[in-house]
């Protein structure tokens, strides 16, 4: 018995070491990427709150975050749990645009554009037409080669460094899903369904955001991205949007 005793108090000292060293490192965490955030703020106006940067670029409300997350290493939007990593994530919101879209880099042997960025769009032929039917967002699966044809892919490449290093990159563009969800409300309140005022709230913000534009591009290092560095990453989204807007029309 007091042989087991012992073991129990070990076991419960490693999980207490453990936890403590995380939280330790959780915080070192947070209070570093506050640092690089604090320091990027007055590019876009903004203003930190837990964690997340909120201003205005050339006109269109900007968030940005660090964070870590995983590869998307397979076709479709879905983050491995594996392998993961620091990315900075942006969200640009107020882009014009009909039809969503992705494109995420992947390893490759050869480097050819066609070979590095791959689609998030799984949608193709019929299954995209039956798909079209039953969402309320419309999907044109011919989006990715009106991207590619137009400019798109070249757009991207200028989220990467200056220094040709190769990062991880994945952007994708959500249409404006307002149409939708006013339509979704009707329903719901001609058939007499009452909305948590919360659930409601989160609805009307929504409504006000339009079209959004994610990027997520993997941290060089911990002090990543510099001021100059998070510039060149706005001016590039924002080409990106400008590109989008008269190509997915």
């Amino acid at each position: 018995m007091i042989i087991d005793l012992l073991f129990g108090l070990v076991a419960v000292a490693v999980i207490v070491i453990v936890f403590s060293a995380r939280g330790r490192q959780q915080k070192a965490t947070a209070k570093s990427r506050g640092d690089v955030l604090h320091t990027l703020a007055p590019i876009v106006g903004g203003t930190l709150s837990d964690g997340q940067l909120t201003g205005t670029y050339q006109g269109h409300p900007v968030e940005a975050s660090l964070r870590t997350t995983g590869r998307v290493d397979t076709i479709g939007g879905d983050h491995s749990t594996t392998n993961t990593f620091e990315v900075v994530l942006l969200l640009l919101h107020g882009v014009a645009g009909t039809n969503p879209w992705g494109f995420f880099t992947s390893i490759s042997a050869r480097d050819r554009l066609e070979d590095k960025w791959r689609s998030s769009i799984a949608f193709a032929g019929v299954l995209g037409k039956l798909f079209s039917h039953v969402s309320p967002i419309p999907v044109d699966p011919g989006i990715d080669d009106r991207l590619r044809q137009g400019g798109m892919l070249e757009a991207l490449e200028r989220l990467g460094p200056r220094d040709g290093k190769a990062l991880y990159i994945f952007v994708s563009f959500h249409p404006d899903g307002a149409p939708a969800i006013a339509k979704t409300l009707q329903r719901m309140e001609a058939a007499g369904v009452q909305l948590a005022a919360r659930a409601r709230h989160e609805a009307a913000e929504r409504l006000k955001q339009g079209g959004e534009l994610r990027i997520e591009v993997e941290r060089a290092s911990e002090n990543d991205p510099t001021p100059e560095r998070f510039r060149e990453l706005l001016d590039a989204a924002i080409a990106v949007v400008r590109l989008n807007a008269s190509i997915n029309s």
